[in-house]
């Protein structure tokens, strides 16, 4: 056994999960839509070298749980936003239910007395 490529292995391991816990994946990996809205399913044909270092990290991850039993989640959040005001651009729903409006709402909504602990 040879204990300097074990030791290779399991640094570049760790070094690749520090990457896999910050990396984002975006809607980049299915190049031009086929159908309206885009899902898991959806073909991936990146169309630029962004979209498939993208695809690239997702069969990464695949493998690494495939070969170390590593679990992971992709979360795509390119349509958290919802659309733009004239629903041009995006989604529109009733009730809202798109991430970042939420959360910006319920901030809004919650407002607190601003005390300065400082004097």
């Amino acid at each position: 056994m040879n204990v300097k490529f074990i030791k290779g292995n399991l640094r570049n391991r760790e070094k690749l999960k520090e990457v896999f816990e910050t990396e984002d994946i975006t809607a980049a990996i299915f190049g031009e839509p086929v159908k309206e809205k885009i899902d898991d399913k959806h073909q991936q044909l990146p169309i630029n070298p962004y979209g498939k270092s993208k695809l690239m990290v997702e069969k990464i991850l695949e493998d690494y749980d495939t070969a170390y039993s590593l679990k992971n989640v992709v979360l795509r959040y390119f349509n958290v936003s919802g659309s733009d005001k004239e629903g041009i651009i995006g989604e529109g729903h009733v009730p809202k239910t798109h991430l970042i409006l939420l959360i910006l709402q319920t901030a809004n909504v919650k407002k607190r007395e601003h005390k300065n602990i400082l004097r």
